[in-house]
């Protein structure tokens, strides 16, 4: 198979979007629906958990000093909240998730048919069809929906750890002083930032190999 420079993949595959270009809607009605999903799912927590933006920009100290408090988790209306915003939350992986499989699907099946080659007529990408792209996000919904529940369980982790670092930092802060509260909070959040980008594009990387060699193997 023949290997292309940057420009070359770029250029097919924006020969490829443009020609299949519903896939932009798909793309926005996707990102709307997520986003949508995701703050219904956070907001009951967050008014249970009495947080609100006038509170967090006026006393953030206060608030991150409650959510340390383990009654404050273990109240009926949190758990309650809890429990439907991972319901809800994970609806909205499923749905984004079948969108992607529909998304990735249709792109590869036009790479594929556009043939080997770094410059190819706009035309040979065009696979996209309604009925098409809904074979593709049958198909691949679950596998979508496998890699973002691992990568939420990585960043939900380094979010923990974020979180105890900035609870620290904010603890050290108001007993020895801004600046050494400062220092905790770099010196412990800068590596965990690198290695959560660095494990992320590696995630990313891998898996987009084993799929692109799998729906390559398809009939």
């Amino acid at each position: 198979m023949q290997r292309l420079n940057a420009i070359d993949a770029l250029g097919r595959g924006i020969a490829n979007v443009r020609s299949n270009w519903e896939l932009l809607l798909v793309q926005a009605a996707a990102t709307v629906a997520l986003a949508i999903l995701l703050v219904g799912s956070l907001l009951p927590l967050g008014i249970a958990l009495g947080l609100s933006v006038a509170k967090l920009s006026s006393s953030p100290a206060e608030a991150l000093l409650g959510l340390a408090d383990p009654a404050t988790w273990l109240s009926a209306g949190v758990l309650a909240a809890l429990a439907g915003a991972t319901l809800l939350g994970g609806l909205a992986v499923a749905a984004y998730a079948w969108f992607q499989a529909g998304i990735f699907g249709v792109l590869n099946a036009g790479d594929r048919q556009a043939g080997a080659g770094a410059r190819r007529p706009r035309e040979l990408y065009r696979t996209f069809t309604w009925a098409d792209f809904t074979g593709w996000a049958g198909r691949g919904m679950w596998r979508f929906f496998g890699w973002y529940h691992l990568y939420l369980l990585i960043l939900g982790a380094l979010g923990a750890l974020l979180g105890a670092l900035l609870l620290a930092a904010v603890l050290v802060g108001r007993s020895e002083g801004v600046a050494a509260g400062f220092g905790i909070g770099c010196g412990g959040m800068l590596p965990l930032l690198f290695l959560l980008l660095f494990a992320s594009l590696v995630a990313a990387r891998r898996a987009s190999r084993r799929a692109a060699a799998r729906w390559l193997a398809a009939p």
